[in-house]
């Protein structure tokens, strides 16, 4: 075995002895039901719902919020509703997608977050976008 092999094997065995998990793990079958709501301490994510529709386009049609969309903000209640169709039926094909933050305590929709497959350049990019008052103040990494 070379000194590199030693290396990394030793960094495995210490990584292992804090009790960090083999990688392996990530794409193995887990027994655990799908998560459906993430709560951090001033928020809850989950996925949209056919009733956020209104209050989704308080920050799909602001066009500060959507300035780094390339779409740019909705114009109609009817393109918000399409846009939260396709992050249900992205939720769908791949598990995961955009989903709606709310404020831990108040429950009213601030913003949304989440994983989109970009097919078009095979990536996944990490989004968020947030009503107004509530940017600057690190909701996107506590969401992230």
């Amino acid at each position: 075995m070379n000194g590199k092999m030693k290396s990394r094997r030793r960094r495995q065995e210490s990584r292992l002895r804090s009790g960090a998990r083999w990688r392996s793990h990530i794409n193995q079958p887990d027994d655990e039901p799908v998560r459906t709501t993430i709560e951090t301490p001033r928020l809850i994510l989950r996925p949209f719902e056919s009733g956020d529709v209104e209050a989704a386009f308080e920050w799909f049609g602001d066009s500060i919020v959507m300035r780094f969309t390339p779409t740019g903000p909705d114009t109609s209640i009817e393109q918000t509703e399409a846009r939260i169709a396709n992050y249900q039926e992205h939720q769908t094909v791949h598990g995961f997608s955009i989903w709606i933050m709310l404020d831990h305590r108040l429950g009213r929709p601030i913003g949304d977050s989440g994983l989109l497959k970009l097919q078009e350049y095979g990536r996944i990019d990490l989004g968020f976008r947030l009503e107004q008052p509530y940017r600057g103040k690190g909701l996107a990494t506590e969401a992230a």
